[in-house]
C-alpha cells in the first residue's frame, strides 16, 4: 500500500517535495491558504538568485558554498526531468563606484582565499564589455565575475513546476487555511481533519507559530520595465550602505533588491527604501533613469539563528523551513536530504548541516553525530 503523505505550503519549496516525494511512490496531497494565483509565499517575492560563493562569503558556515554548488547541479537536471522551459544563467557580475573599490577588492580577496573554486575573475573595462556589452555605457572600470553564480527566473520555474504537478496524480488542496499540524493529520477551520502517514511542513514565515527558534526576515524587491537597459547577467552594485542586485526578468523586466531588515513586518514598501533601491540601480545603470515601475513587492524570508536552512522534527511534524535568502538555491539540495532520511541513507557532513533534531539525525544512520 503506498502511503499518504501531506505537504502543506506551495511556494517553492513545497511544489518540488512534492513531486519529488510523488516520484519516491508517495501518495502526496499539497495544501496551501492561497490559490495557485496567490503571491503571498516568498517564492514570489524573490530574485532567483543562485549564487553559493557570494552568500558563502557573507554567512559564516563555509559548507554553504559546497551545499549550493550542489544544489545548483540538482536544480538543472530536475529543471530537464520536469520539463520546465526556463533558463539558468551562468556568471554574476560585481561592480563597485570609485568610492567603493576598496570594497569590491576585498570581496574578491576574500572569495579567492576562502573559495577558490569559485574562480573568481577580475576584469578590466574592455573585458567586462566583452562579458556584459550593456557595460559601455556606464562608468564602471574594474568588476568581478563569479562564473558559477548566476540566476533562475523563479517566476517561471513556479509556472513549471505548478504544471508538473497538475499533470502529475498529486492532489491540490487550495485555497484552504490550516490550523494545526501533527505527526499524522491535518486540522482546519470548520472542515473534518483528514489522516496522513507523514505530515510535511513547508509554510516558511507563514510556520513560525510551530518553531520558537524561527525568525522573520523582511525583504524588499521593485520590478521595473526599463527598454533602455540589456543586461543579461545579475549584477550585484557592491556599496557600503545600499548594495543591490539586479537580475534579469526577461524582455526589458528587471527585478531589483533586496534590503535586508530584522523585521517582521509586511507593509508595503517604505518610501526610503523604494528610493535607495531605485536611486542605486539608476547609479549602476543609466539606462534604468526612464524606467517604469511593475511593481513593488515584501515580504518576510523565514530564517535561523545561523542563517542556514533546517529540517525539522517538531511534535513529531516534518518542518523544512528557514530558507532565508537561498530559497531558490537551497530548495533542492533541502528535499534531497529529506528524502534521504526517509529512505535511511547515509548523509555526508555537509548535508547534516540541514538537520536540526537528534531524532533526524540518528535517522540518518549516524549516533555518534551530536
Amino acid at each position: 500500500m503506498r502511503r499518504k503523505a501531506a505537504v502543506v505550503g506551495a511556494g517553492v519549496l513545497g511544489r518540488l517535495l512534492s513531486l519529488q516525494l510523488h516520484r519516491a511512490g508517495w501518495d502526496v496531497t499539497l495544501y496551501d491558504r492561497q490559490n495557485w494565483s496567490g503571491r503571498a509565499a516568498c517564492s514570489f517575492a524573490a530574485a532567483g538568485l543562485l549564487t553559493p560563493a557570494i552568500e558563502a562569503v557573507h554567512n559564516t558556515e563555509p559548507h554553504l558554498f559546497t551545499l549550493g554548488m550542489r544544489s545548483i547541479e540538482l536544480w538543472l537536471n530536475l529543471l530537464d526531468k520536469f520539463g520546465i522551459n526556463t533558463v539558468v544563467t551562468r556568471g554574476t557580475i560585481h561592480v563597485a563606484h570609485d568610492q567603493d573599490l576598496s570594497l569590491l577588492n576585498e570581496l574578491v580577496q576574500k572569495l579567492n582565499r576562502r573559495f577558490p573554486a569559485a574562480e573568481t575573475q577580475l576584469l578590466n573595462f574592455r573585458q567586462l564589455c566583452e562579458f556584459e556589452p550593456s557595460f559601455a555605457t556606464t562608468r564602471f572600470r574594474h568588476a568581478i565575475v563569479v562564473p558559477h553564480d548566476g540566476f533562475m527566473r523563479n517566476h517561471e520555474v513556479l509556472a513549471g513546476l505548478q504544471v508538473a504537478i497538475e499533470k502529475s496524480a498529486i492532489q491540490c488542496r487550495m485555497p484552504l487555511d490550516v490550523i494545526r499540524l501533527t505527526k499524522d493529520r491535518i486540522y482546519f477551520r470548520n472542515e473534518a481533519s483528514e489522516a496522513y502517514d507523514k505530515v510535511f511542513d513547508c509554510r516558511g514565515f507563514h510556520g513560525r507559530s510551530d518553531l520558537a527558534s524561527l525568525r522573520g526576515v523582511r525583504g524588499e524587491l521593485i520590478e521595473v520595465n526599463a527598454p533602455e537597459v540589456d543586461l543579461k547577467h545579475a549584477v550585484h552594485l557592491v556599496h557600503g550602505r545600499y548594495p543591490i542586485y539586479i537580475v534579469p526578468r526577461g524582455g526589458s523586466i528587471y527585478a531589483i533588491g533586496a534590503t535586508q531588515l530584522e523585521s517582521e513586518s509586511l507593509a508595503p514598501i517604505s518610501v526610503k527604501s523604494a528610493m535607495e533601491l531605485l536611486s542605486a540601480a539608476y547609479s549602476a545603470h543609466p539606462g534604468f533613469r526612464y524606467a517604469n515601475i511593475v511593481q513593488m513587492v515584501a515580504n518576510c524570508r523565514p530564517a535561523f539563528a545561523d542563517n542556514l536552512p533546517k529540517i525539522d522534527i517538531e511534535q513529531d511534524v516534518w518542518r523544512l523551513n528557514g530558507l532565508f535568502r537561498y530559497g531558490f538555491l537551497m530548495t533542492p539540495i533541502l528535499v534531497e536530504t529529506t528524502l534521504k532520511v526517509l529512505k535511511d541513507h547515509q548523509l555526508d557532513e555537509t548535508e547534516r548541516l540541514l538537520l536540526q533534531s537528534d531524532q533526524l539525525m540518528q535517522m540518518a544512520g549516524d549516533r555518534s553525530w551530536n
